[in-house]
């Protein structure tokens, strides 16, 4: 079942950040694109938002607050010196696996707590930022593809909803246009580069 959010075009009143009013998200992955300031973050929470008054259970992964500097902070706190100290010394793509895996836990847990709901929405922002194109493939093959077959085999119907930047997490999924609120696709990288760079020209054009 399809579900429609209603967005107010202006959300901080200053400019006008969407180019609709409402918008329509289908079950399974939806990524929401453009270019970085277009409003994905924004559109996201604003269904959060509204999710959470009707009291749908909903599940938001934020890169800028639960990424590496987070789990650091929630090692040392739950004095996990071990974990603290193999964080501190791996590499950045090392730290968003273990990001990542620390995720998946608590995604395991909100999923199972929920599991007596007809309707789940998961939310990933900025899931991709700093991961490799490899870890990208693998984050769509084992944890989207995981979640999806699983809520599928409770007849869960499931919305996961990404914020992306990299060609290679919205490739062959059904992308958002955050700004006309259609859905769209992308055949390969020249056309993904050329729709950002398009969203990026209207964004510039808000402080003309």
């Amino acid at each position: 079942m399809s579900r429609i959010f209603e967005v107010p075009t202006k959300p901080w009143d200053d400019y006008k950040l969407y180019n609709h009013t409402t918008i329509t998200i289908n079950p399974g992955v939806t990524v929401l694109t453009g270019c970085n300031g277009t409003g994905k973050s924004t559109l996201m929470r604003l269904m959060k938002e509204q999710l959470e008054r009707e009291e749908i259970p909903v599940y938001l992964y934020d890169n800028l607050h639960d990424g590496g500097g987070h789990s650091m902070q929630m090692f040392l706190n739950n004095g996990q010196i071990a974990e603290l100290a193999t964080m501190a010394c791996s590499s950045e793509g090392e730290k968003i696996n273990q990001n990542i895996g620390q995720t998946t836990v608590r995604l395991g847990g909100f999923v199972r707590k929920n599991s007596n709901h007809d309707e789940l929405w998961i939310m990933f922002d900025a899931i991709d930022s700093g991961y490799s194109i490899d870890n990208i493939v693998e984050l769509k093959r084992d944890l989207l593809q995981t979640i999806l077959k699983d809520c599928a085999s409770r007849n869960q119907t499931v919305y996961i909803i990404i914020s992306a930047n990299s060609y290679e997490m919205v490739a062959g999924e059904s992308c958002l246009d955050v700004w006309s609120g259609d859905y769209i696709s992308f055949d390969n990288y020249d056309e993904y580069k050329k729709y950002i760079i398009k969203t990026r020209t209207r964004k510039d054009k808000r402080y003309v």
